[in-house]
């Protein structure tokens, strides 16, 4: 993903899709319950997709983010945040069952898209 990037004179993207996509390659082998996942980069006209595919159909929710207290350490919880961080940091995202599973993805704007 990140020679892709680099190729594509995005390296402006790395640090964010790979924080992303380690979320969703973590949530898949977490709850999936398989071992392996795909992982595709498609560039479009103003944006990447990055997706990433497990055996498991059951479609992930997103929570609603909880009460946090900067005050307090102990507010902020372990885990569940993903699909947040998810939401805040990606132009789009999204889950579709396919034969064999589901493909959970996200998108990235392009520098291009932004000017």
């Amino acid at each position: 993903m990140t020679e892709t990037l680099d190729d594509l004179g995005l390296d402006v993207l790395i640090d964010d899709a790979a924080l992303l996509v380690s979320e969703l390659a973590t949530n898949a082998l977490r709850y999936a319950g398989g071992d392996q996942i795909d992982v595709a980069v498609q560039p479009e006209l103003g944006r990447v997709v990055f997706k990433v595919f497990d055996a498991d159909t059951v479609l992930p929710r997103s929570r609603e983010m909880p009460s946090i207290d900067p005050a307090d350490p102990a507010s902020l919880p372990e885990s569940g945040l993903g699909l947040a961080i998810i939401q805040a940091v990606a132009a789009s995202w999204g889950r579709c069952r396919v034969p064999g599973g589901k493909w959970t993805w996200f998108t990235l704007a392009t520098p291009e898209a932004h000017a």
